[in-house]
């Protein structure tokens, strides 16, 4: 959304491909305008999110907005294939700027294909998108701030948390003092999230991940283990903990196949996303014309994501007299990484999780002051 916002401004002709109904992508989700209810993110969060989106809809009518449309391709020569409304369509722009975001990483173990075990983020969008309950009795899981996050908008949507099962503590990020102040504004959200939680007084399971999910036709109860430093489950602490829905979440890899299939140099960088596409300050992919922004290009929070979008979509329009003045800003603000790496056991995502959502400068005001001066010394508009 942003990067299409800023390319309008700029007077480029803009077409956006959206896999989603509506605008928002996953962090800022929109039901559907029929079904009413009470959000349950932080109400900072939700002020970000409709200062976003009423941006990009003040300008919706000077694009072409496909929405519930999916891209498939796209090649080296710039050629993209997108499907919508059940036909194939092909497009030759000038620039792509790919923004396909970034998926929950999901870890195999018995049972976990039963109905009522499914991803974090999923649970989420069903709260988001439905205004419903993904489940009456939940257990979550994982490390991160994401499983607190869904526990605490559980529980304000109405739901039972019935256990919270956290590889690492979030206490581990207590040895990032400065960067821990420059992200206030996040922290504190971070903070009324747990105080839900602990006022609802959600059993807490640290270093326990689940190990066997059980039911036949729906899910019935889940089996919870602590496991050791060497990532072996400790024998004698199970807990088998009856409940409607297990929502997992052990870190994230960027949605980065269609930067691959045009052919963009790749590398691989397990703490923030897998497999990413080599950009340079603006986006820039290995393939002219190609750019990729937000968490796709690498794994670092919806807030930086916005402020990638601005700063490629001016790179995308070739304006570029504000290029080294919005990428230093960038710079200096670091970023949110949200990501713990894909390993192929307990422990070793355990000695990861320290990392998990580190702070590094980040402040909603320095955003905007950014914004700011790319509409100070931009272009056209």
């Amino acid at each position: 959304m942003a990067a299409a916002v800023e390319a309008v401004r700029r007077g480029c002709g803009v077409t956006v491909i959206d896999e989603a109904d509506r605008p928002g992508g996953q962090i800022y989700r929109q039901a559907h305008p029929a079904l009413e209810g009470e959000e349950y993110a932080e109400l900072s969060e939700l002020a970000r999110k409709y200062a976003l989106i009423g941006r990009f809809k003040r300008i919706i009518g000077k694009v072409d907005y496909r929405a519930a449309a999916s891209v498939y391709a796209v090649f080296p020569n710039g050629e993209m294939h997108f499907s919508a409304d059940g036909r194939t369509e092909v497009l030759r722009p000038d620039a792509i700027v790919l923004a396909t975001g970034a998926r929950e990483l999901a870890i195999p173990f018995p049972g976990w294909t039963i109905p009522g075990v499914m991803l974090a983020g999923g649970a989420q969008a069903i709260l988001k998108s439905h205004r419903v309950l993904p489940g009456k009795r939940a257990v979550i899981a994982g490390c991160g701030p994401l499983p607190l996050v869904v526990a605490a908008q559980l529980l304000r949507a109405g739901g039972q948390v019935a256990a919270l099962a956290s590889l690492s503590p979030l206490t581990g990020m207590l040895r990032y003092p400065l960067s821990l102040w420059h992200g206030r504004e996040v922290v504190r959200e971070g903070l009324r999230y747990a105080s839900t939680v602990r006022r609802a007084g959600v059993p807490r399971f640290t270093g326990y991940v689940p190990i066997r999910a059980r039911g036949k036709e729906h899910l019935e109860s889940v089996i919870l283990a602590r496991v050791s430093a060497e990532g072996r489950i400790v024998p004698g602490t199970e807990r088998e903990i009856p409940c409607d829905l297990l929502a997992v979440n052990y870190g994230f890899v960027a949605n980065s196949e269609l930067a691959a299939m045009a052919g963009a140099r790749m590398r691989r960088d397990p703490l923030i996303g897998g497999w990413l596409p080599v950009i340079d300050h603006f986006g820039r992919t290995s393939i002219p014309g190609l750019f990729a922004a937000g968490d796709g290009a690498e794994l670092r929070g919806a807030l930086i994501a916005e402020l990638d979008g601005t700063i490629v979509g001016a790179a995308a329009s070739e304006n570029i007299a504000i290029w080294s003045l919005a990428v230093g800003q960038k710079l200096k603000i670091g970023a949110l990484a949200g990501f713990i790496a894909p390993l192929p056991t307990y422990a070793e995502v355990g000695k990861r999780a320290a990392i998990t959502y580190f702070i590094g400068g980040l402040t909603t005001s320095r955003v905007r002051r950014i914004i700011g001066l790319l509409r100070r010394f931009g272009g056209n508009g």
